[in-house]
């Protein structure tokens, strides 16, 4: 093939070879392939599937797919589009098999099979390129946490990768396709509120000529302040100028937020709504690029604008890979502006390495050292009995306001587990300048009294390590820090560390009343800890909404507390044990479908079996709210989805691996007995499957 084409790509694919007799010899062909020199194997790639035996042939699902995709007829834009995304599609299509690409890892996102139509117009023509003074950014992105919990900790720390990778694509001179049209920067900020006082919000000093909104959903969380969330971009637009293009991407509401958008910006702006989060860098940016680029002068009709989207193969991409395609009206949709289609005006200012500017986060905090022996014992991993005690722990150190103590008594190994975790929260929150752990006399130097006066969380992991330094320590932090500081202290369970903490409190002048002393009990369970994110889901509630209620509640913070209250008191007042070791309710979000989805925390079986209790003992819900101005409150009467939440308690019992005491007790019995075969007997609901599965997995 080289001697005819010295540049195409060459596919090698194995499917008629990976019968069970030929497999070793085929193996051992490609493998001899694949150690030949780079010039010879530059872009020629090897694919085959998973499956073996008679079914690996010329008739196979993958060969059939692999066919179908490489049809130049029926998937021309397929073929001209990404590489890697082409292997996407072909394995979405291959009914459940998992195929291996071996050779396309290097593949770069401007790399297709077919080369673009020459025909192609440009993004913008460079004749159009005028001043335009008014707008400051192109694009001002702001990324919310896509996941609400009762803290926020793990999805922060992905959250931030993800504004890493969104700035590293765009910025990317041979990737970045918005970097070679327009020439003003674009900002990505991560804030969790749309805060104009923090820092890094900085819409309010100059306009933007897009907006791009993305969050799991508008609603309420716990301890927020927010009198709403859209109110402060609502201000700054009336004052500085709407946006010509606003691109909302939400999972649940999108619609809704769209809608408010359009209307208060009195029809001026084009919003586009995507009911889908930003979860992966490269799809966004692709997405992205190509959605500005149909908007951009677009004469079309609102119909055929959302028609043309939908068809866009990057916003196929940016959404999960389902069976049912995407509609219009649900997944996607646009508002047209009454004005002219949308047009981006170059400016003279040209940007290069601050095309991108991104907001730091909280303080930009370093890390917390770990040394090797501990990355596998100190994890962000949560045991399902931490959930609430680590809640109330971040809760109360955040409420010290710089002064105070808390002491955390146990197994070492536990201690040292909740307070890494503890700190690695503060990571990514503005309640601190720094975060220090002292573990050994080097880790002292870092007590700089440069920090003086700046909020500093401090772990003090008192060990023979540490010992010989704890006056000098005492004086320091007594001296320069009394007063700016929350200590967060541990030991190794040694007797003379134990002397050592209550002698450092008693020096560095924390008395009582400001040292909290917590008992970190030993795990029921430490071999299933999971990401925080794993112990939440939703429940959702519906109501037969008067005209325009559900649209104002959506923006109230205030009604949305009540109904928080509400709902909240219901899930724990009325189970058996009358209170939750755990923070239940972490969330509420207003959808598209006239639905409440309200986010919990399900971190046990126990948990789970006594919401069924509640849920199904009473399904009504009543709640008073303040209703529009000018008016009598509602009375709102809510209904538990009753179809959704026996999807949600079949996937939620599947997931949860925590035995409840008395299937614990149980479990132990049969342990002591010398395992063997095992014949459950209980009732229906008390857990039969649950234990097998426990089981298996353990």
């Amino acid at each position: 093939v080289r001697q005819h084409n010295k540049g195409c790509y060459i596919v090698l694919c194995l499917d008629s070879c990976r019968t069970e007799e030929d497999l070793v010899d085929g193996a051992k062909s490609v493998t001899e392939l694949l150690e030949k020199g780079p010039d010879e194997m530059d872009r020629v790639g090897v694919v085959y599937s998973t499956s073996h035996g008679f079914e690996a042939d010329d008739r196979s699902p993958f060969a059939k797919s692999l066919l179908e995709c490489l049809h130049p007829l029926r998937n021309d834009s397929l073929l001209r589009g990404n590489i890697l995304l082409f292997w996407q599609e072909v394995a979405k299509r291959t009914e459940g098999q998992r195929p291996r690409f071996i050779g396309f890892e290097q593949a770069s996102e401007s790399e297709s099979f077919l080369p673009p139509h020459p025909k192609e117009a440009p993004l913008a023509s460079t004749s159009q390129a005028v001043s335009d003074p008014e707008v400051e950014f192109f694009s001002y992105i702001i990324l919310q946490p896509g996941t609400v919990l009762t803290w926020q900790m793990d999805h922060f720390k992905k959250h931030s990768k993800l504004v890493d990778g969104i700035k590293s694509l765009l910025n990317d001179d041979r990737k970045g396709r918005l970097k070679k049209w327009v020439g003003k920067p674009i900002y990505v900020t991560a804030e969790n509120n749309f805060d104009k006082s923090k820092s890094c919000f900085r819409l309010d000093q100059g306009k933007s000529h897009t907006v791009v909104i993305s969050a799991k959903g508008r609603g309420w969380v716990p301890h927020s302040m927010n009198p709403g969330e859209l109110k402060t971009l609502f201000d700054i637009f009336r004052g500085g100028g709407w946006p010509r293009i606003i691109v909302v991407c939400q999972l649940y509401g999108a619609r809704r937020t769209a809608e408010a958008l359009f209307h208060k910006s009195g029809k001026q702006a084009m919003v586009l709504w995507f009911r889908k989060d930003v979860d992966v860098p490269a799809w966004f940016c692709q997405m992205l690029e190509e959605v500005l680029q149909a908007c951009h002068a677009s004469k079309l009709s609102q119909e055929d604008l959302e028609m043309k989207l939908l068809d866009l193969t990057e916003v196929k991409n940016f959404f999960p890979k389902t069976q049912q395609p995407l509609e219009k009206d649900k997944d996607v949709g646009v508002f047209l502006s009454s004005g002219c289609a949308p047009e981006w005006r170059h400016t003279t200012r040209t940007c290069e390495n601050d095309f991108v500017e991104v907001a730091v986060r909280g303080s930009g905090l370093k890390k917390i050292k770990t040394e090797d022996h501990e990355k596998a014992k100190l994890t962000l991993q949560i045991n399902a009995c931490d959930v609430g005690l680590l809640h109330n722990l971040i809760k109360l150190t955040s409420s010290l306001g710089g002064s105070g103590a808390i002491r955390l008594e146990g197994h070492p190994e536990r201690t040292q587990l909740l307070a890494f975790q503890i700190c690695s929260c503060f990571l990514y929150k503005d309640d601190f300048r720094h975060v220090l752990r002292l573990k050994q006399k080097e880790d002292v130097k870092t007590l700089d009294k440069r920090l003086h006066g700046e909020a500093v969380l401090i772990w003090i992991e008192v060990s023979s390590l540490l010992l010989d330094c704890l006056e000098d320590l005492a004086e320091t932090l007594r001296d320069d820090f009394d007063d700016t500081s929350v200590i967060l202290l541990t030991h190794d369970g040694v007797a003379q560390s134990q002397v050592a903490v209550e002698e450092t409190l008693d020096s560095i002048g924390q008395h009582d009343d400001k040292v909290y002393i917590r008992h970190v009990p030993d795990p029921r369970s430490s071999h299933f800890a999971k990401k925080a994110g794993e112990f939440h889901t939703e429940i959702r509630l519906t109501a037969d909404w008067k005209e325009g209620q559900l649209d104002r509640l959506a923006v109230s913070n205030e009604d949305l507390q009540i109904l928080a209250t509400a709902v909240s008191d219901k899930l724990t007042s009325d189970s058996s044990s009358g209170s939750s070791s755990f923070p239940l309710l972490a969330g509420l979000f207003v959808d598209d479908d006239d639905a409440v989805l309200a986010r919990v925390c399900i971190a046990e079986v126990g948990c789970l079996h006594e919401m069924r209790e509640v849920v199904f003992g009473s399904q009504n819900l009543h709640v008073t709210t303040r209703g529009a101005p000018q008016t009598e409150s509602d009375e709102i009467k809510l209904r538990f989805d009753m179809t959704h939440f026996a999807e949600m308690y079949e996937d939620a019992l599947c997931s949860l691996e925590e035995l409840t005491p008395h299937q614990d007790s149980k479990m132990q019995e049969y342990h002591a007995k010398g395992g063997g075969n095992l014949h459950v007997l209980a009732p229906a609901g008390a857990g039969k499957t649950f234990l097998g599965l426990h089981l298996m997995l353990k």
